[in-house]
């Protein structure tokens, strides 16, 4: 959707205005069809552009652990949920004290999958004092990735700094994380202990294809890990739709409805998981609006590829 602005021309001979010049309402556009591969193992995750119906960046889920926020103000922290990782925090320790982790799966805490960074593993963390045992989760090819302890030693308008040490103390590490406010977020691999490039600038993308962790509470809370799509957090809304069908929704429709700025208001249910096979929802609806206030009507329509593979989300979309 943009926004038009009435448009006046000024009679500089009579120093009057005329009547407003009507505009007419702008067409929807073209049928597209977009399409990413994320392998049968999930091993990638794909930023998408829906405006230029393009992949504008691509990563292995396992190149980063920790991702920092990076606004002067902020000083938030998540998790890869896309590795099932989770947190457990211990008060009043210090990086290079023995940690009991006896009890670490009855205390461990994932980030919420919606985005709020208010209840995530990391939530408040500036007013605490202690240190942080990462659980860093599973690669794609299910390899257990260990745990590391840290400690959050300051964060300014320009940086992070941090200190990383294994269970047993070894490999300590101090290490800086800059802020560019370009992108949402600035990341750490604790395979080397670098800063990392990640997701493309944050004004780039709309759409994350990744895995992600799902918690599920019936018949008590499991976390798991579904393959679905997150919004990118800058400025892009959504909204699910079970009516009307995909053919009969138009911009004034859209207009009349309350859009979602939760990260997996798109999410997995997409798709079902029924006898071994992916089953595609085709009656639901996705309403998009990305960050220029288009807005785009989406639904699925595949998660194989021509091979018969599972992990390539296909979708067509109409910008309204």
């Amino acid at each position: 959707m943009r926004y038009l602005i009435p448009v006046f021309v000024v009679a500089a001979l009579f120093a009057c205005r005329k009547k407003e010049l009507p505009i007419s309402p702008r067409a929807s556009g073209d049928l597209k069809t977009g399409s990413v591969e994320m392998r049968p193992d999930y091993r990638y995750q794909v930023y998408y552009h829906l405006e230029s119906n393009s992949i504008v960046g691509k990563n292995l889920r396992t190149d980063w652990d920790l991702a920092f926020s990076t606004g002067a103000d902020d000083k938030h922290i998540i998790t890869n949920s896309a590795l099932a990782m989770s947190a457990v925090f211990f008060p009043g320790k210090n990086i290079m004290d023995d940690i009991n982790l006896q009890n670490y799966e009855d205390m461990r805490v994932f980030d919420p999958a919606t985005g709020n960074l208010d209840s995530g593993a990391f939530a408040n963390w500036w007013e605490k004092s202690g240190v942080y045992v990462i659980d860093r989760g599973f690669s794609f090819t299910g390899a257990a990735l260990g745990r590391r302890k840290i400690q959050i030693m300051e964060v300014t308008n320009t940086s992070y700094e941090i200190k990383v040490a294994n269970l047993d103390n070894s490999n300590l590490t101090t290490v800086k994380i800059e802020k560019h406010p370009e992108y949402n977020y600035s990341y750490l691999s604790f395979e080397d202990n670098q800063q990392k490039i990640i997701a493309p600038p944050k004004d780039e993308w709309d759409l994350l294809f990744t895995q992600y962790t799902h918690i599920f509470y019936e018949p008590e809370p499991l976390p798991y890990l579904v393959n679905g799509v997150w919004l990118n957090p800058y400025n892009t809304e959504a909204l699910r739709l079970a009516s009307p069908p995909f053919e009969e929704i138009d911009l004034t429709y859209a207009l009349s409805q309350t859009f979602s700025k939760k990260w997996n208001t798109i999410g997995y249910k997409w798709k079902s998981f029924v006898d071994g096979n992916f089953i595609i929802h085709y009656d639901v609806t996705y309403l998009v609006k990305d960050q220029q206030e288009l807005i785009y009507k989406l639904r699925f329509i595949d998660f194989y590829n021509d091979a018969g593979q599972r992990g390539t989300p296909t979708w067509e979309y109409i910008a309204l």
